[in-house]
């Protein structure tokens, strides 16, 4: 598992797996047909499970199950809501538009827990989550070991409630996370990253 309950993933590690993990929406999000036409896929369900770690390093984005794209109309039953529920975008509660900052969003949520250890989104049952999930009020991460103000920074604004907010793309989001991966003290050490090398799947 990516992370467990009550340990948290050293913040190098972390950020190479929240890295791996946008560097592959990227490529989903870009994808185009053959006429160059953006396909418009939205993975839709981003959660830890769903993001495979191999014993090589390399990091594998699974379960297309609910994808969708331009080219991929699919309907959903009114009330029924796709997705993990501890990892649902505002906009999926609502049944608002969804788009590539949906994953953003998602994928937000993975790094936060890889780093805190714990879920983001606190709730005892369905009801609880659902509107946690709706209007999401952001924990910060400073003050946990290892931690500061600039990984809030960072994933206050993935994780901000309304779309527009947020980064713009899961590239702009791997963008900034680069530059935070580069800041001293950040820099994985190889005992650290021992076995991550490698790419991403999507």
């Amino acid at each position: 598992a990516l992370a467990r309950a009550g340990r948290p993933c050293p913040p190098p590690v972390a950020l190479f797996v929240g890295s791996e993990l946008l560097r592959g929406l990227a490529y989903v999000h870009e994808a185009t047909d053959e006429t160059g036409r953006s396909l418009r896929i939205v993975h839709r369900d981003v959660n830890p499970p769903n993001v495979l770690l191999e014993h090589s390093g390399r990091v594998r984005l699974g379960d297309f199950g609910i994808a969708r794209s331009s080219g991929r109309e699919t309907r959903t039953q009114t009330g029924v809501i796709k997705g993990k529920l501890r990892y649902l975008a505002p906009e999926q509660v609502t049944g608002s538009h969804l788009d590539a900052r949906t994953d953003v969003y998602a994928a937000g949520l993975v790094l936060w827990e890889l780093l805190a250890g714990e879920p983001h989104l606190l709730g005892e049952g369905e009801i609880e989550l659902m509107r946690a999930a709706e209007t999401p009020a952001y924990r910060p991460l400073a003050g946990r070991p290892g931690l500061d103000a600039r990984f809030d920074r960072l994933l206050s604004r993935a994780l901000a409630r309304f779309p527009e907010e947020r980064w713009g793309s899961a590239r702009a989001f791997l963008e900034a996370l680069a530059r935070l991966r580069g800041e001293p003290g950040l820099e994985a050490g190889e005992g650290e990253l021992a076995g991550l090398s490698g790419g991403v799947e999507a």
